[in-house]
């Protein structure tokens, strides 16, 4: 897959217009089945990433057979040798982990479910939505580590800021008698999600290193180590 993620100076239009660019080329250049996503979809079925995934490569042959989903350039015919290609546009995604104080991987789970918007089955076979929008979850243990982890994409956090995944984690593992011991991120994140989240800690306005500083210890970003801002945030990095 190829995602086109606006950084700066560039647009989210402009985003689906390379991906359908580059769509048309995998398949006229490399005889390439190429599926649109996100933003780029033309099909309201492929706008999420798992609806196209959803079988794996294994299950592709019956998906186009039966004319499911067919990809946006190239027939709906299984190619053995290289599958699909899924290309699109989406905003920048942030890897967001919440540590729970304990180990029980079962309360991380649980909170994972209520969490995201996928939500969860009921036992009755019907389903419950998440409190989150644009969120996806797992509980996970981390064996050398030994805590339990609620694990996340913010697929928007615009939608769903940083604070927001925070907090809903740190009310819903209270609720099972567990609390939150820290946070981390996964790679960098933009600098508005980190004055977002100061601006929700202090209540108030503040200069940018303030902010920043605010969200580090509100979230518990420097809980396991510390925070390097010229690492960790996106337009720090892109200015060295």
């Amino acid at each position: 897959m190829c995602p086109f993620v606006p950084l700066r100076d560039v647009t989210i239009t402009d985003c689906v217009n390379l991906a359908a660019e580059l769509g048309q080329r995998v398949w006229d250049e490399l005889g390439i089945p190429v599926y649109l996503y996100g933003k780029a979809a033309r099909n309201a079925g492929c706008k999420a990433l798992a609806n196209i995934r959803k079988g794996e490569y294994e299950g592709l042959a019956e998906k186009l057979r039966d004319h499911k989903l067919c990809p946006d350039f190239g027939p709906p015919e299984f190619n053995a040798r290289s599958g699909v290609t899924i290309i699109g546009a989406r905003p920048i995604m942030i890897a967001y982990n919440v540590n729970l104080a304990s180990a029980n991987v079962e309360n991380a789970r649980e909170v994972a479910r209520r969490i995201r918007e996928s939500g969860c089955k009921l036992p009755d076979g019907g389903k419950k939505t998440g409190l989150l929008k644009a969120v996806q979850a797992m509980g996970v243990f981390l064996q050398q580590r030994g805590v339990a982890q609620v694990s996340m994409n913010l697929l928007d956090y615009e939608t769903t800021p940083l604070h927001a995944a925070f907090d809903a984690c740190v009310r819903e593992a209270g609720s099972l008698g567990d609390s939150v011991a820290g946070s981390e991120l996964i790679g960098m994140v933009p600098e508005k999600a980190m004055f977002d989240a100061g601006k929700h800690a202090l209540g108030k306005k503040a200069d940018r290193d303030g902010l920043i500083q605010a969200a580090v210890k509100y979230l518990g970003l420097d809980t396991r180590v510390s925070f390097d801002p010229q690492k960790k945030i996106l337009e720090s990095a892109l200015a060295k």
